[in-house]
């Protein structure tokens, strides 16, 4: 079997960072973060328009999905269909194509290494748990390929494409609701 568990991928977590400390693209429907950042000075700059720094972050967030993602699927928060490679080929960080204007990278940083740290055997753990297993086994035979945790709050279940799942680290945290999480995958239908 071969399921590769997505460790908190940096490009969705930076992009998460941004939309919380500069307030912009409140119109996708994503959920709260858990944890929440401390965003220490990270500032939305004056220039260009918050318009314009929100139509960046929608098209960074489809584009990093296209990357994550296999075959057609709807961008988490939009109604946006999409297809997406899945090759792993992010585009350029935000910072990277950007700038660094209005971003705290110390708090992000700090933010980062948190999950991380709060986070990192929690992929390997919930996979083998005894009640999960026969589950993952049987989302694996279905075609699951990936599972990709975020700092989500709550319980989410996203089929992304053909076999992906996208959860929270919250849901891997609990054995029932992963399992709850993985039967809601397999009951859902690709695009």
């Amino acid at each position: 079997m071969s399921l590769q568990l997505d460790g908190l991928p940096h490009h969705i977590l930076e992009l998460l960072y941004l939309r919380r400390a500069w307030g912009i693209a409140a119109d996708i429907a994503l959920p709260g973060l858990d944890p929440l950042p401390q965003t220490g000075a990270s500032k939305l700059p004056c220039d260009p328009e918050k318009f314009l720094w929100e139509v960046r972050w929608k098209k960074k967030w489809k584009q990093v999905w296209n990357a994550q993602v296999a075959g057609q699927f709807r961008v988490p928060g939009t109604a946006i269909l999409s297809t997406g490679s899945g090759t792993g080929r992010y585009p350029e960080f935000w910072r990277a194509e950007f700038g660094v204007s209005g971003f705290d990278q110390e708090a992000f940083e700090g933010w980062e290494q948190h999950i991380h740290e709060s986070s990192g055997r929690q992929l390997l753990q919930a996979a083998h748990h005894e009640q999960v297993e026969p589950v993952i086994i049987a989302a694996w035979e279905r075609g699951l390929k990936h599972v990709t945790a975020l700092p989500w709050q709550g319980q989410i279940s996203l089929r992304l494409g053909e076999g992906h799942l996208v959860t929270t680290l919250g849901t891997l945290d609990d054995a029932q609701q992963f399992r709850t999480a993985l039967a809601q995958w397999i009951k859902d239908k690709p695009l």
